[in-house]
């Protein structure tokens, strides 16, 4: 009887932790199915590339080329997230020095994860492709013409983020809201 009573209050932690993590999993489910949509994707963008670029594009092409550079040097840095924490962390110190308006950080992180897909659609739907020759056997290559627009078109994203959740208004008809768009009424932080 008294292991029960010794064990009760861990079984009861044990269960409020898995109440959680099922609640955040929901949560997080919700976003992803919207982020995930092809179409909204496609629109997106179709979107995106007609996008004039700002005065932060030159800042916000480096770090993507950056995340990109980080991709290729270690298989692990993709697996333990080092890539896209040095993305992120570098994003948001780029907004805090030249946005003076104050962030829906949230909403931002949440939604910014969605322009390295761009860059994907993007080095996909135009495959500029090198070949050549090495010791017997075709390797290919993207273009470094490629390279330079699709990192213009995931900076041209960036950049509409920070318009929607931190300069405060989005200068285009685009949303990359993946939240904001769950609810009306909810406008609470993530």
């Amino acid at each position: 009887m008294k292991r029960l009573i010794r064990a009760a209050p861990w079984l009861a932690l044990g269960l409020i932790s898995l109440f959680f993590l099922m609640a955040l999993h929901g949560r997080t489910k919700d976003v992803t199915d919207q982020t995930a949509s092809i179409p909204r994707l496609t629109s997106l963008y179709e979107g995106i590339e007609n996008l004039h670029p700002s005065s932060l594009s030159p800042e916000l092409m480096e770090i993507v080329k950056r995340r990109t550079d980080c991709y290729g040097e270690s298989p692990t840095s993709r697996l333990n997230g080092e890539c896209n924490t040095r993305y992120l962390e570098d994003l948001i110190e780029v907004g805090r020095r030249n946005i003076l308006s104050a962030p829906r950080i949230g909403y931002f992180l949440i939604d910014v994860k969605i322009c390295p897909i761009m860059y994907s659609i993007c080095m996909g739907e135009r495959a500029d492709l090198v070949c050549r020759e090495i010791g017997g056997e075709m390797s290919c290559t993207n273009s470094p013409d490629n390279d330079v627009r699709c990192t213009a078109v995931e900076a041209k994203c960036i950049d509409g983020v920070l318009d929607e959740h931190w300069r405060g208004a989005p200068l285009s008809p685009i949303s990359y809201s993946a939240v904001s768009s769950q609810k009306a009424g909810d406008s609470a932080e993530p």
